[in-house]
């Protein structure tokens, strides 16, 4: 991949001006009253909390987003509809943040994780189904695979358990996820650097929570075979009306069809299949588009 501008005042893929930004942690999201707490000082924060442990839960999730994202803007190019966090975050900050803070918050939860076994959630299976039906439509075939940002591996069990596939591994930093994938049977890495290259990789709403995009999307590249594939699906920030009112937290960037075309063009995946599903954000959010809500791509690896 192409060496990609890094000045504050340019986007990172198409290198154009960067003019419109808003604070990471900014008014006017989801929840007036976690907005609202974003502004008090911790000290106030703690003293009109202490009487109520879910409440002092979820002040520390606002102290914690604070500082992890307090320093930082939402920049967005009108030039390739990307959205990304700046001052850009290095890897041991963010990996510190999902892995001392996230996941141990989403592990107490069992709407992401499934408490009753070490196995996936019915509704991730139910979600990764439709997205391995839409990568078959599109004629793709393979024998070996990567679960990148497994989760609760529901996409590697999948390709695992029902369709027949031996060669399975997934890479996630969650100890629950390593949890379930040494209980279904999975190997299991925390990065893409050190695998070895598979001919399909399976990547749902992970893109937009890395450090470093460009980065991230040459690991993907080295990960997959020639003529491999590799299929993403996040957040669909297709315009500046959803990057205006999207609540952005913990997302590092803000992706859009025109920002995989741009990411395509710098490497040798090539962009061949694109799709918008789930509903329009307008019937959901806080967010004046029409557009819906989640974006697919799908990438074949062409030779050097």
């Amino acid at each position: 991949m192409k060496k990609l501008p890094r000045e504050p005042n340019q986007c990172i893929l198409c290198g154009s001006n960067l003019n419109i930004s808003k604070p990471y942690l900014g008014i006017g999201g989801e929840s007036l009253i976690r907005d609202f707490a974003y502004l008090l000082p911790e000290w106030v924060l703690r003293i009109v909390t202490w009487p109520n442990s879910v409440l002092r839960e979820k002040a520390n999730s606002v102290l914690v987003n604070k500082n992890t994202f307090g320093d930082k803007k939402l920049f967005w190019c009108d030039s390739c509809y990307t959205g990304m966090a700046w001052p850009l975050f290095d890897d041991a900050q963010l990996s510190c943040y999902y892995k001392d803070f996230y996941w141990n918050l989403r592990e107490r939860h069992d709407v992401y994780f499934n408490k009753n076994a070490l196995l996936p959630h019915e509704s991730n299976l139910a979600w990764a189904r439709t997205q391995l039906d839409w990568v078959d439509r599109h004629g793709v075939t393979f024998s070996s695979a990567i679960d990148f940002g497994a989760g609760d591996c529901a996409g590697a069990y999948l390709m695992s358990k029902k369709r027949g596939l031996k060669n399975v591994s997934v890479v996630d930093s969650s100890d629950q996820t390593k949890a379930i994938a040494n209980s279904i049977g999975f190997s299991h890495s925390v990065s893409l650097d050190s695998v070895k290259p598979v001919e399909f990789i399976y990547s749902s709403h992970t893109i937009e929570h890395v450090a470093d995009l460009t980065h991230t999307f040459a690991l993907l590249e080295s990960a997959v075979c020639d003529g491999g594939f590799v299929f993403l699906e996040t957040p669909n920030v297709a315009d500046r009306q959803v990057f205006a009112s999207l609540v952005a937290t913990p997302h590092t960037f803000l992706l859009s069809e025109t920002s995989f075309e741009q990411l395509s063009n710098s490497s040798n995946l090539r962009l061949i299949a694109t799709e918008t599903v789930g509903p329009e954000w307008s019937k959901h959010h806080n967010v004046a588009s029409q557009a819906r809500t989640d974006l697919r791509v799908l990438f074949k690896k062409i030779s050097s």
